[in-house]
């Protein structure tokens, strides 16, 4: 008797929270940009049995125009400083995610 086993590959996103409110480059709304960890996922019978190459994005709710953030770390520190005041983003901050903006324009 043989029992057939489902395997399968996959790409996944999962959204860790809203950021900051900006002002998208792409489509010119200022929404509060959402912090995501895209990632490779295996499973078997549907059923997730792991991941890896994990990235964080940070993205345009509208259009889905966005970056990678470097760590994981960042990500952690946009979503905690966006918790507390989503308008008014410290000065560490500001500088990291415009050094990860102009790393993605360059590309």
């Amino acid at each position: 008797m043989t029992i057939p086993v489902l395997f399968g590959f996959g790409k996944g996103a999962k959204q860790l929270g809203e950021g900051f409110v900006h002002l998208c480059d792409n489509c010119n709304n200022a929404n509060r940009f959402i912090v995501a960890e895209v990632s490779r996922k295996a499973s078997v019978y549907f059923v997730p049995i792991a991941k890896w190459s994990r990235e964080y994005v940070y993205v345009c709710p509208i259009c889905s125009y966005g970056f990678k953030i470097p760590s994981r770390e960042l990500a952690q520190r946009v979503l905690a400083a966006a918790f507390r005041d989503p308008t008014t983003i410290p000065d560490d901050l500001a500088a990291r995610l415009a050094e990860a903006i102009s790393q993605a324009d360059g590309k």
